[in-house]
This record gives structure tokens, C-alpha cells and sequence, in this order.
């Protein structure tokens, strides 16, 4: 507002001058400017008398419009403009309640989720937390993450649990189908949780324990495309004992060979 008054002066000061310039250096001298207020018998001082009258009652013309139009700018910054901030304020508040809101919901919601993983998580450490763990079988730990996972589908190790519990019962009693359903629960843990490198780990040691040595090494190839970087100690997580041809021993250092290389460029 104070850089508008300014501009708003120095241009009303530039104009009074150029006025009066005019009036005393220009118009005395030339007849046909204003042929009204030029008096041939006059002297010159008194033609410069006549357009200063002339000029000062425009100006003081312009300093009454000049007055009131400062008088209605006065009263449209003290009455309008605050009207228009609060107007304009009130837009923006009225813009951030929605906001609010949604972000209302979105908390609750995260709060909601939070405490089904809470229920879920306390519900599968219960008999650790209780020293329970030896009293439960294999059906019942089966249904206890199935429970956990009706209150959080979500749960990300639930897969994980059940293949490694399905596995520990093929140990036990040798039934073919705990094998297959633990092989299976661990394969679509790893296709929705590829960054868990255990389960890879848990899964190409079963591979090779039930004699699928070529699944093995093809699970092989793909974790080591997302964790390269466990090559280099391979030999001691992985039994490889049961690779019986010499074709499967050069594929896996194949494997080996080229994630070293790639490791090699990257680094």
C-alpha cells in the first residue's frame, strides 16, 4: 500500500511541474496555444500572470478531484480491503476444513490398522510369551495364524510361519503333502516378499533335501537377482551336497561367476 501512495504522489508531483513549465516558458510565446487568455496588448509578464491564474485554478481543480480521490481511496483501503482479506480468508479456511477432515480419517484409519497388527502380533507370540510353545501341534499352530490372519490379512511372515511348520511335520511324519503345501506357502511368500532373503534360503534347502535340484538352482538364479550380494557366502547357507551331475555343479558357479561380475561393475 505505501509503494501505490508513493507512485501515486511522484506522479501527481511530475504533473504539477510540467504544468508549470509549461505556463511560463511555453504558452506566453505562442498565440495559438490558447488564443482565449492571449492579450497582444499586454506585456509579457502579464500574459504570464493571466496562465498562471489560468493554471493555478486548474490546480487547484486537480487538488480537489486529487483530494477526493485520495478521501475515496482512504475509505475503500480502511472498509474494502479488510473485507476482501477476511473474504479471502475465509475461502482458504473454509479449503482447509475438508483437508482436515480427510486427514482425520486417514489417522484413524492408519489407528485402526495398527491395532489389527497389534491383535495379530499378540496372538501368534501368546504361547511364547506364556512358555505354551511345546503344548501346541502342528494343527493348532496352523490355526493360529489362520486366526491372526483373519484379523490382519496383511500379516507379512504368516505364509513364512505355515510353510516352516508344514515342513517341520513332512521331518516328522514324512506325509508328501505337508512337503508340497510347505514348498507352496513358501513360494508365494517369496513371490509377494522377494527382499526376505531367509525364506529364499529356507526354500532352495528344501528343493535340494527333496532331490529337485533343477528347481533349486533356478530358485538360486532368481535370489541371487535381488540379493547378489549374498554370493559370496552361498556355500555356507545352502547345502549343495546333493547336486549329482556335472552340469548342475557348472551352472551354479555360472550363477556364481556372473553375479561377481556384476557386483565387480557396480561397485
Amino acid at each position: 500500500m505505501k509503494s501505490k501512495r508513493k507512485v501515486m504522489i511522484t506522479t501527481t508531483s511530475v504533473f504539477i511541474c510540467q504544468i508549470l513549465i509549461i505556463g511560463i516558458f511555453v504558452l506566453p510565446y505562442n498565440q495559438d496555444l490558447n488564443p482565449i487568455l492571449h492579450n497582444k496588448d499586454d506585456g509579457y509578464l502579464s500574459n504570464v500572470i493571466a496562465y498562471m491564474n489560468y493554471f493555478l485554478t486548474l490546480l487547484a481543480t486537480l487538488g480537489t478531484i486529487s483530494g477526493l480521490a485520495f478521501t475515496i481511496f482512504g475509505y475503500y483501503q480502511s472498509t474494502k480491503v479488510p473485507q476482501m482479506v477476511k473474504e479471502e480468508v475465509k475461502v482458504h479456511f473454509n479449503s482447509i476444513i475438508p483437508q482436515q477432515e480427510q486427514t482425520q480419517q486417514q489417522i484413524q484409519k492408519l489407528q485402526e490398522t495398527t491395532s489389527q497388527k497389534i491383535k495379530a502380533l499378540q496372538l501368534m507370540l501368546e504361547p511364547s510369551i506364556l512358555g505354551k510353545n511345546d503344548d501346541l501341534d502342528y494343527t493348532d499352530r496352523i490355526k493360529m495364524i489362520n486366526t491372526a490372519q483373519n484379523i490382519y490379512p496383511n500379516l507379512w511372515r504368516s505364509n513364512y510361519y505355515k510353510a516352516k511348520i508344514n515342513w517341520n511335520e513332512f521331518e516328522a511324519h514324512h506325509k508328501i503333502r505337508n512337503r508340497e503345501a510347505a514348498m507352496d506357502l513358501m513360494n508365494r511368500h517369496i513371490a509377494k516378499y522377494p527382499e526376505h532373503s531367509d525364506a529364499w534360503v529356507e526354500l532352495i534347502n528344501w528343493l535340494m533335501k527333496s532331490e529337485q535340484q533343477t528347481r533349486a538352482l533356478t530358485n538360486f538364479e532368481k535370489m541371487m537377482e535381488y540379493h547378489p550380494e549374498l554370493v559370496t557366502s552361498i556355500e555356507t547357507l545352502i547345502d549343495w551336497s546333493n547336486l549329482s551331475t556335472e552340469d548342475q555343479h557348472h551352472y551354479k558357479e555360472e550363477i556364481k561367476k556372473k553375479v561377481i561380475m556384476h557386483n565387480a561393475i557396480k561397485s
